[in-house]
């Protein structure tokens, strides 16, 4: 099985520095509608034979512009949903300690404490535990699938499940409307190449 890790092309939660996972849903800006567009045609020749896709809006008009491209009409799955920030959601992570009530979580997952969680959110265990729900989906097959989703989740997606992962939590980072490629050995997966463009996309764009 190979996975292809999309994370979302710019959406309005990016560019106004907000935490969206549950209380906001907010879409694609006009240019995340350009970057997705950009690279369809490219993603298009991967041979793709599924997509999935977070419920958010961003996600779900991500995969639509992909779906379209490669003739696949995409799944939305709740599993593939932003991890739940809790008492940051919706909050603009610029104002007050939010960044340092971030930074403190994934400080606790670098250091293997999976059970803590956001207040009011998702621990590590959570996000684990509903992604194991979802392989159990698209277990025991060879296909090509895209999956179509979100920063934070892609990360933590990462790091619980590549056996060759980087040495940090944020060394899974996925920049806008890029993606990772994940192959599966056994029960992990091993990351082949990670926060990529594909070479055909308009310079300026990424």
């Amino acid at each position: 099985m190979i996975l292809y890790l999309l994370r979302h092309g710019e959406s309005v939660a990016n560019i106004t520095h907000t935490f969206a996972s549950r209380k906001l849903d907010l879409p694609l800006t006009d240019f995340g509608v350009e970057q997705v567009k950009q690279i369809s045609q490219p993603m298009s020749k991967l041979g793709l034979n599924k997509i999935y896709t977070s419920p958010l809006i961003r996600a779900q008009q991500t995969a639509q512009i992909i779906g379209d491209a490669c003739n696949l009409k995409p799944v939305v799955v709740e599993q593939l949903r932003e991890i739940d920030v809790g008492v940051l959601d919706g909050k603009c992570i610029e104002e007050q300690n939010r960044q340092m009530i971030y930074d403190n979580v994934i400080s606790k997952w670098n250091n293997g404490q999976n059970q803590v969680g956001f207040e009011q959110g998702e621990s590590l265990n959570d996000v684990k535990n509903r992604v194991v729900d979802f392989l159990k989906i698209i277990d025991n097959t060879d296909e090509k699938i895209l999956l179509v989703g979100h920063g934070l989740f892609f990360m933590a997606f990462i790091w619980l499940f590549c056996d060759n992962r980087g040495p940090s939590f944020h060394s899974g980072r996925i920049n806008r409307c890029h993606y990772s490629v994940l192959e599966k050995h056994s029960k992990l997966f091993s990351l082949v190449e990670h926060d990529i463009a594909p070479q055909n996309s308009k310079k300026g764009l990424y």
